[in-house]
């Protein structure tokens, strides 16, 4: 065993007689392909680490809260709340607020490959999806809404999400899967949820949130300017994309129980 091998040996055990630790692209399909980068994207990053003037020390903002949204053919976004506090936002906190927004247009990337030929739907595997995001940091007197609207979710989810069979005889909602998490001191409420399932003062008040929130995107809008952002995710976004299409380094892994590295 090569020194490099060393640390990627295998701990798992079962009853199979060869069980390896691999991590293999997504079929070559284009839109599984963008949809699982998307996914991880609109996910993460669990923390920011910020530095608010060039000479300042660091400081971590952990996602508080995030919402997610699948909408069939047309779109995935989720907004997601990053603070220094998971329940205290009094307005003497100078720390404030960061808000995050990640949509991939899903439908722009549907009409890319309509009018790809062969040749290019074959590129199209290993490009990025159409996605946008952005960050914007908000001081604690111009978070005093946003804490207002964090507010108004907790009351909804503080005591968990109940969910119940939808009525099949009304509207069905347009959207294939909504996502709810919270972070508080003393745990974490979550769900994910289909139009099988309702919650109907979640499902308003995650319309209500999404159009409020646009508000705050307004380049126009004069706001605080801070000196870094260092978005933390668990894998950096190449590394991940190249684990989806298979375009990256090939890593080895070591199997104990034939003593051999394989690719």
């Amino acid at each position: 065993m090569s020194g490099d091998e060393s640390h990627l040996i295998n701990f798992e055990k079962g009853n199979a007689e060869v069980i390896n630790s691999v991590c293999l692209p997504c079929i070559p399909l284009v839109l599984l392909r963008y949809e699982a980068f998307a996914d991880f994207y609109t996910e993460e990053p669990y923390n920011v680490i910020v530095k608010f003037h060039k000479d300042e020390d660091k400081c971590s903002f952990e996602q508080i809260f995030r919402l997610r949204v699948w909408i069939p053919n047309q779109i995935t976004y989720s907004w997601s709340i990053y603070s220094s506090s998971r329940d205290k936002f009094e307005k003497e906190r100078k720390d404030g607020l960061i808000l995050r927004y990640v949509a991939w247009h899903r439908d722009l990337d549907i009409n890319k490959l309509k009018e790809a030929n062969k040749e290019k739907k074959q590129l199209l595997l290993t490009e990025w999806p159409e996605l946008i995001a952005n960050n914007i940091f908000l001081n604690h007197k111009q978070a005093n809404h946003l804490v207002g609207i964090l507010k108004k979710g907790d009351r909804l989810v503080n005591t968990g999400i109940e969910l119940r069979k939808r009525d099949t005889k009304l509207e069905t909602p347009k959207w294939k899967n909504m996502e709810i998490n919270r972070l508080f001191d003393w745990g974490r409420v979550g769900a994910n949820w289909s139009p099988i399932m309702e919650n109907r003062k979640l499902e308003q008040y995650a319309i209500e949130l999404n159009e409020g929130l646009f508000e705050y995107l307004n380049p126009e809008i004069e706001r605080d300017r801070i000196y870094q952002m260092d978005l933390d995710f668990i894998y950096p976004p190449e590394m991940f994309k190249q684990l989806i299409d298979g375009s990256g380094k090939v890593v080895k892994f070591f199997n104990p129980q034939t003593g051999e590295g394989y690719e």
